[in-house]
């Protein structure tokens, strides 16, 4: 834009007259960026900065409403391309394809909710291959690393148990975790449809065995 500006510069008769400026950013840079509304399909909508063309959010801009905010690209209003997202109960960092999740992202639950995946997505699902984080209360992480189709495991892939190693106070007989962690058993073998199925090799303590599921 500032190239555009300079060669206009040259061009016109008086360089002491800004009309011709003003007329070239009321018609160019006035479309380029701007604010507009956006609304959805269930009757809420979003407020929108950024930049505009054919008077719809095409290209760099925020957005937000009264449970989340968006950083990143549009296409003709919706969220397409690359872009991070702040919701109420999630958090995702990724690339989008008309509003949804598409591509190679990372999604992580806010305030105790939810799991953490990061990995592949089709139309909003899990598919292809990631790895999650389930939400545990406990000491122990359950980590799945492996395929997915439509949102459930799916394929081959590895299911870790992980216990994390805790410094004890013998004053007061408490317990810390630390960041070190101890596998404490593993799956590994073929999912269908969110279910363990055929032979499973089981790792646990140093022990090895085969499970048929």
């Amino acid at each position: 834009m500032n190239r555009l500006i300079n060669l206009f510069y040259k061009i016109i008769p008086n360089k002491n007259d800004n009309f011709y400026l003003y007329i070239l950013k009321l018609k160019y840079i006035n479309k380029m960026n701007g604010k507009l509304r956006i609304n959805q399909p269930d009757g809420s909508y979003e407020r929108y900065w950024g930049q505009i063309h054919n008077n719809m959010a095409n290209g760099q801009g925020k957005s937000k409403n009264r449970t989340y905010q968006y950083d990143g690209q549009f296409l003709n209003n919706q969220k397409h391309g690359y872009g991070i997202y702040h919701g109420e109960y999630e958090e995702y960092s990724g690339e989008w394809k008309h509003n949804l999740y598409h591509g190679y992202g990372k999604v992580s639950g806010r305030l105790g909710y939810g799991d953490c995946y990061t990995g592949e997505w089709v139309n909003g699902q899990r598919h292809g291959f990631g790895r999650c984080v389930y939400e545990s209360e406990g000491p122990a992480s359950h980590i799945y690393i492996g395929e997915w189709k439509h949102n459930r495991r799916n394929g081959y892939g590895i299911y870790k148990i992980e216990e994390y190693d805790y410094d004890y106070n013998d004053t007061d007989l408490t317990a810390t975790p630390t960041e070190n962690y101890t596998l404490h058993a593993k799956y590994s073998g073929q999912w269908e449809n969110d279910q363990k199925t055929g032979v499973f090799t089981f790792y646990k303590r140093g022990e090895i065995t085969t499970i048929k599921y």
